[in-house]
């Protein structure tokens, strides 16, 4: 709501609303926010992922994506480089 003005579901009742936000995904903010930098979808995304295991580990991991999407430095990392790091 922050970023695009708007509440993320307009559901008509309370226990709509309530399950729209844990069943859907909120829409993309580069739907709603034209010329807005589409990275931000994946960072939104990640942030308020369903699933835990697939949100950021900590506020300084989402903070430090911030930053470098606002530097310009922001790179998507997959499975498969996180899994290389690892060795």
């Amino acid at each position: 709501q922050l970023i695009t003005g708007q509440l993320p579901f307009e559901e008509k009742s309370i226990e709509d609303i309530k399950n729209a936000h844990i069943n859907k995904n909120i829409p993309l903010v580069s739907k709603i926010v034209l010329g807005i930098d589409k990275n931000i979808d994946d960072i939104i995304s990640k942030a308020t992922a369903k699933n835990p295991g697939s949100r950021y580990l900590s506020a300084t991991a989402f903070k430090n994506d911030l930053i470098a999407l606002a530097k310009g430095n922001y790179k998507k990392e997959n499975l498969l480089s996180k899994l290389l790091k690892k060795l």
